[in-house]
Formats: structure tokens, sequence, C-alpha cells
């Protein structure tokens, strides 16, 4: 039972959305760390903080990657959808 006494469904289709929403913008974040950190997770021990934070402005800013750009519209456009759909019904 929740706060405002309404039923709860977690498999609702705007949960599951929200979820989607989540997770699209969860891996958006891993996947650009990941990217641009790359070779500084293994030696950040003996790298220091200045050096792994030239790697990563050099790799966000002189980097093109694609499929980051694509992740980003797909969880946009998933956020619009969400905008929307609130807007419609609540």
């Amino acid at each position: 039972m929740s706060f405002l006494r309404r039923p709860y469904d977690p498999y609702a289709p705007k949960n599951l959305w929200d979820f989607w929403i989540w997770i699209c913008f969860f891996s958006f974040i891993w996947w650009t760390y990941r990217i641009n950190l790359y070779g500084t997770w293994q030696e950040k021990n003996f790298l220091g903080k200045e050096y792994r934070a030239k790697v990563l402005a050099s790799n966000w800013t002189l980097g093109f990657y694609e499929q980051e750009i694509w992740l980003l519209i797909a969880c946009s456009v998933s956020m619009w959808v969400r905008v929307f759909y609130m807007l419609r019904y609540n």
C-alpha cells in the first residue's frame, strides 16, 4: 500500500518506460566514461589526477563516437515521450 493509498503496479507501461529512461541514461554515462577514460582505470594508482583529467578532456574534445551520439538521441527522445505522456494524462 502506498502513501496515497493507491495500488502500485510495478509493470505498468509508464513505470517500465521510466525504467527504460533510467537504463538509457545510465548506459550513456557508463559508455562515455569508459571511452573517454580508456586506459586509465587500471593504472589509476600510478597516474595522478591531473594526468587522468588531461586524458579525459582530450578524449572528450578530440573524439567523436557515433554510438555515443545515437545513444544520447535515444535518451532524449524517450525523455520527451515521457514528458508528453505526463502532460496528456496527468
